[in-house]
């Protein structure tokens, strides 16, 4: 019963901490990207970042 409960009680504390960290983190970085130069910026690096692990799966199913 005991291990239940503290499953539970920790299931419900990361749930809460997530939801505001996910508001806290919009926050912030919507005061980051209010200009159009950091908004393309953004858009740059996590272009780069999202091509890079395109191509490392892509080559990771080629060599199997």
């Amino acid at each position: 019963g005991g291990a239940r409960l503290e499953f539970v009680m920790a299931l419900i504390l990361m749930a809460a901490l997530c939801c505001y960290g996910y508001s806290l983190g919009g926050g912030m970085m919507a005061s980051l990207l209010r200009s159009r130069a950091s908004l393309r910026l953004f858009d740059l690096i996590s272009g780069l970042i999202l091509s890079a692990v395109a191509l490392t799966m892509a080559a990771g199913l080629v060599a199997q």
